[in-house]
């Protein structure tokens, strides 16, 4: 998204989320490089300092193209660290380190000992296991294991009662903690399986979860797992990802009750079911956001979609509709503003009535070869590729 700041704001908001949260900042970029001298003169955070500077920083960033070699340091006292793919490792010695980012960097084998530790970010490492003693570090609020090789987590880990966010790669070995596990603080858990143990005891922690992704392998309750969503009455948004997505899950009633719920994503193929959910299933009442992917749907999903009032935005993705017409019929979608049409290959033809989609803003087609009539529409920005 481009966007200029404007000259009589020190902080501009650039982008919001469809929720009308704040999502990204920006300021004027002679500000922006007046807080880098600034922060460099003070120390506040410095980027790629020298090796006699960096013993007495409290904040530090390296980047990829830092040429130092700052061999054995004592830097005990650094706060927060972020390195961006950094072969080095120099923290050998920083029990109080607060704040750790390593993205695609080395990762220090002392993690166990850094017991301060508010974030941990290891996204694009090689890291392959979590030490079995992570629960050492009870001041642990957010784990990022995205794009790692992580396949399974210590149970130890879910001892952590300030664990706010956990993210991790999905795998058919990270199951989710046990329903008795005291993370009463947990508002983000992606990707996991959903354990047995759920099933038969609710878990506490569901009530705090804002955002929740699970992945499905094995043969779970999933009517069962449904009413669970159902309990969650802080829920924000929700992933399904697997390759099926089970007809008990898709023709429940529980989404009606998801009356906090905005964002759904849903990626596998639709077992028994080959249209948008059964007739009398209502989709949250302030659904914002879909995204439909790999589902493999015969019927239309338009005319079931374009009543949803409150859905700002619509993705489907790689399949989720195999058939040859789409018809988005006169004054539907009245609030739709982003639209993601990606790999539906057997597209020919696609229908748009008068005044359809009212608000759309941005239009993308990826892959779609066989679709040749697009909407023209002013104001509207469209993606080809």
């Amino acid at each position: 998204m481009t966007y200029k700041s404007s000259p009589w704001s020190l902080v501009d908001v650039s982008k919001r989320s469809l929720f009308g949260s704040i999502k990204y900042c920006c300021v004027n970029s002679d500000i922006h490089n007046f807080a880098i001298d600034q922060s460099n003169q003070e120390g506040f955070l410095v980027a790629n300092p020298d090796e006699i500077t960096i013993e007495s920083l409290f904040r530090v960033a390296i980047h990829s193209d830092n040429n130092c070699h700052y061999g054995e340091l004592d830097i005990n006292h650094i706060h927060s660290f972020l390195a961006l793919n950094y072969n080095q490792n120099i923290l050998r010695n920083a029990r109080f380190i607060r704040v750790l980012e390593l993205l695609g960097s080395l990762v220090p084998y002392t993690i166990p000992k850094m017991t301060f530790l508010r974030y941990l970010g290891l996204r694009h490492t090689s890291i392959d296991t979590l030490p079995e003693n992570i629960e050492v570090m009870q001041n642990l609020q957010t784990l990022d294991l995205r794009n790692t090789n992580i396949k399974t987590l210590p149970e130890s880990l879910w001892n952590i009662s300030t664990l706010r966010h956990v993210y991790v790669v999905p795998s058919p070995k990270i199951k989710g903690p046990p329903p008795t596990a005291k993370i009463t603080a947990l508002q983000t858990l992606k990707t996991v399986v959903v354990p047995e143990s759920w099933i038969d005891r609710c878990p506490q922690f569901l009530t705090s979860l804002r955002k929740l992704s699970l992945s499905n392998p094995g043969n779970p309750d999933w009517k069962s797992v449904s009413i669970l969503l159902s309990q969650s009455v802080n829920l924000l948004s929700f992933r399904i990802i697997g390759d099926s997505v089970p007809s008990e899950f898709v023709d429940t009633r529980a989404f009606k009750n998801l009356e906090t719920v905005k964002s759904i994503w849903l990626e596998g193929k639709w077992m028994s079911c080959r249209k948008l959910f059964i007739d009398n299933v209502e989709l949250p009442p302030n659904l914002t956001k879909l995204t439909l992917n790999k589902s493999g749907l015969t019927e239309d999903p338009m005319p079931r979609l374009e009543i949803v009032k409150t859905l700002k935005f619509l993705s489907l993705q790689d399949g989720a509709y195999t058939g040859k017409q789409m018809t988005c019929s006169a004054k539907g979608f009245p609030c739709l503003q982003s639209l993601e049409l990606l790999k539906l290959e057997n597209l020919e033809k696609w229908v748009v009535g008068e005044n359809a989609m009212s608000e759309l803003r941005t239009l993308r087609v990826v892959q779609c070869n066989k679709l040749n009539n697009l909407p023209k529409r002013e104001h509207v920005t469209i993606r080809l590729s």
